[in-house]
């Protein structure tokens, strides 16, 4: 299930954790059966169900306890702080996050710390971002120095985002670096997740074009999961502007962008990065 949710098939990663959870009901949750209950929280999540994501995740936690295993009731923490963030209440959040890096420092585990830190900057975004940043870098370094590249590829994306995003660094060629990183993982969940943060930053750069063909594609994929919350938000400001902007002619590079397919959306996505990373003028012609 966390295989199949990784390369973007949610349908797939929904089915197998369900049956996961349907073996672990008949055999009576034997040790590790919070594994299942923990892959349907993050699907749920990525579907936009955060509290269908926090009730599974509670289940999993509960389960996990009782095994002692502490790298996984981070994990799990971490999922119900931040399923608690996406569902509104982003102060039991942070409570949440905080009690996940205090477990995960007492465990002095660099995974563990990780996620709790990336935990605890992701639930701030919005509320504290400054706190938020410092967080992000924590979990960037913690996973780097172990080579964890999940945790690092998610933390490193909140943080040059919320850096663009408050205008303190703009770092355009992290983007290339995490694309890059994405690909060579095969994780399209977060690939997408990536396309459509470097979205915003390209119609916020001048280069509507090439923002509404990436919208264009990243809206048929079938391994792109639902935009929703904060980033919905976001996006469809975006595309509101960039309405005003094109005109008639944002239905025709939507269009466009329809028909690129995953594979060439990414290298379009890539060849927008390295020219923005140079310096080329807005309004660029693009192949």
């Amino acid at each position: 299930a966390t295989a199949a949710w990784q390369r973007g098939d949610l349908a797939a990663a929904r089915r197998l954790a369900e049956r996961g959870i349907e073996a672990a009901h008949r055999l009576g949750n034997p040790p590790g059966c919070h594994r299942a209950f923990g892959a349907l929280g993050d699907v749920l999540s990525f579907q936009g169900d955060a509290r269908g994501a926090r009730g599974h995740f509670d289940e999993a936690r509960h389960r996990a306890e009782v095994t002692g295993d502490v790298l996984d009731i981070v994990y799990l923490m971490v999922g119900q702080a931040t399923a608690t963030g996406y569902a509104g209440d982003w102060e039991a959040g942070v409570r949440l996050a905080d009690e996940a890096l205090d477990l995960a420092e007492r465990s002095r585990s660099p995974i563990a710390v990780a996620w709790a830190a990336y935990a605890a900057g992701e639930v701030r975004l919005e509320t504290e971002p400054d706190d938020a940043l410092a967080c992000l870098r924590r979990a960037v370094d913690a996973s780097r120095s172990v080579g964890e590249r999940m945790v690092w590829g998610v933390a490193r994306l909140s943080e040059v985002t919320l850096g663009s995003r408050l205008r303190r660094f703009d770092d355009v060629h992290a983007y290339g670096e995490l694309i890059e990183h994405w690909q060579r993982m095969g994780a399209w969940t977060q690939q997408w997740t990536t396309l459509r943060n470097l979205v915003v930053l390209l119609a916020d750069r001048g280069e509507q074009r090439w923002a509404a063909r990436l919208l264009g594609a990243a809206r048929v994929s079938s391994t792109a999961s639902p935009s929703y919350g904060t980033e919905g938000e976001r996006l469809e400001r975006v595309v509101a502007s960039l309405r005003r902007q094109l005109g008639d002619d944002l239905d025709a590079e939507i269009a466009r962008g329809a028909e690129l397919g995953d594979d060439r959306a990414v290298a379009l996505a890539l060849q927008a990065v390295r020219r923005l990373d140079v310096g080329v003028r807005p309004g660029v012609r693009i192949r």
